[in-house]
């Protein structure tokens, strides 16, 4: 018997999977246990009436997620789905999907509470009361955390908002920085977290999802050290953040936030800020910032941010931008690897550590605001390091 069926519309497949790969660790369900139509493994048996079986299986299955959005609700086998499960009176949990509004749900959807995909705390709410319908445990937060990100990180797939920002900057290139986060998908480094070639384990890596989405920030404080220290030893690039396609082809489907020489030697000249891009063809682009006395030893903040849809891409160093790219999206890869790297370039060779001291690194699934880093840069900053 199927333990979930996910009721859904085939165009919100990206979403479905992320909530599978959620529900699988968090509550070690098999691929048998759920049903979800639209996705490979997870499909109905081949050779069956599929109307017959479809009315069997959401009859039968202990639970129904019903995932709501702009597409589902105009779907006629979702809104038979749900008015089955209704019907059978058995549990069902309607789940919007990112920037569905819970005011358009009509009949008797509008009176079932529903949790939301935008809510790391539903999230958690959906896997523990479904762990109570199914009489199995839930691991540690800690091992699905990754994939509540991953799940809320697709917003802007759906999301008005950033549709509508998008419109709103696509006429004003100005208001760039009209957009504001609405949840930061992580935080690292709530303590200031010293990042060394020396340790090649003491770098971070994390999902990256948030570069996959056409509006994103990735943002953190750098401590500078003097020059010739830390970041500032000139010897090879040294990367903020940075992913490449893999190993054996580490020059493609790159996006990278890096200190490093404008000119390669010998020796290596004109130190830079650069953002570096190759797209998964090997074309590549280089947009650099020279590094010079006006940015003073002592903490940094650097905020790399992007939109696609008005093409606009801006490294900000303590709220100004000193890189802005505009013909830079031919050069975004559009196969991405599945994680990024902080403080260094995927693998371990030392030169590439950053050397250095990161503090509060965060992403976000928008555009973030000059408001936003306006706020940020006000914090009180750690001590500098000893």
């Amino acid at each position: 018997m199927t333990s979930v069926f996910i009721s859904h519309s085939g165009k919100d497949s990206n979403l479905v999977k992320r909530l599978i790969t959620l529900l699988r660790s968090a509550l070690n369900l098999h691929a048998e246990d759920i049903r979800a139509t639209s996705v490979d493994g997870f499909r109905l048996p081949v050779g069956y009436n599929t109307d017959e079986l479809l009315r069997q299986e959401v009859n039968d299955a202990k639970i129904l997620i019903g995932l709501i959005s702009r597409s589902s609700i105009n779907s006629a086998y979702v809104i038979f789905e749900l008015g089955a499960r209704w019907g059978s009176g058995k549990p069902m949990f309607p789940v919007l999907a990112p920037g569905f509004d819970p005011g358009s749900l009509e009949g008797p959807l509008r009176g079932i509470n529903a949790l939301s995909c935008n809510s790391r705390g539903q999230l958690h709410q959906l896997l523990k009361e479904i762990s109570g319908y199914l009489g199995v445990p839930l691991d540690q937060a800690a091992a699905y955390e990754k994939y509540i990100d991953e799940v809320i990180a697709i917003g802007d797939e759906f999301g008005p908002a950033n549709q509508e920002a998008g419109q709103l900057v696509a006429s004003n290139p100005s208001a760039l920085s009209a957009v504001e986060p609405t949840s930061s998908i992580l935080v690292l480094n709530e303590t200031p977290k010293l990042i060394e070639g020396s340790r090649p384990d003491s770098g971070d890596t994390v999902g990256s999802s948030i570069l996959k989405s056409p509006q994103g920030t990735l943002s953190t404080w750098l401590y500078l050290h003097e020059s010739g220290q830390g970041i500032r030893r000139l010897v090879n690039n040294r990367y903020i953040f940075a992913c490449s396609a893999t190993r054996s082809e580490p020059h493609r489907s790159v996006i990278a936030l890096c200190r490093g020489p404008k000119r390669w030697g010998p020796p290596p000249r004109e130190p830079s800020w650069k953002i570096w891009l190759v797209n998964s063809a090997g074309e590549s682009e280089t947009w650099p910032y020279p590094d010079g006395g006006e940015f003073r030893p002592g903490w940094h903040c650097f905020v790399l941010r992007w939109n696609h849809g008005v093409s606009r891409l801006e490294l900000v160093i303590d709220g100004r931008p000193v890189i802005v790219a505009e013909n830079y999206y031919r050069y975004w890869p559009k196969s991405i690897t599945e994680r990024v790297e902080i403080g260094h370039w995927p693998g371990t060779w030392a030169e590439h550590y950053i050397d250095s001291y990161l503090w509060r690194t965060q992403l976000f699934p928008a555009c973030t605001s000059d408001t936003w880093i306006s706020q940020e840069m006000d914090r009180s900053r750690p001590a500098d390091p000893t």
